[in-house]
């Protein structure tokens, strides 16, 4: 019984360091390339949205 017990907590160990780790820092370096790109297409989305209020208030 001691030794399933021991196996169990030895092959929980495992699947913390082989999986959880890894989608921890797989969502932070996702998270640090969403930010920069989705900033730079919101700038580039408000300056058109802008150039497209100016001509409607010309027309």
């Amino acid at each position: 019984m001691n030794n399933i017990l021991r196996f169990l907590q030895n092959m929980s160990k495992v699947f913390l360091e082989f999986f959880i780790k890894p989608i921890g820092t797989f969502k932070e370096s996702l998270f640090n390339t969403l930010i920069p790109f989705s900033y730079f297409v919101g700038r580039r989305l408000v300056k058109k949205f802008s150039r497209f209020l100016e001509v409607q208030r010309f027309l």
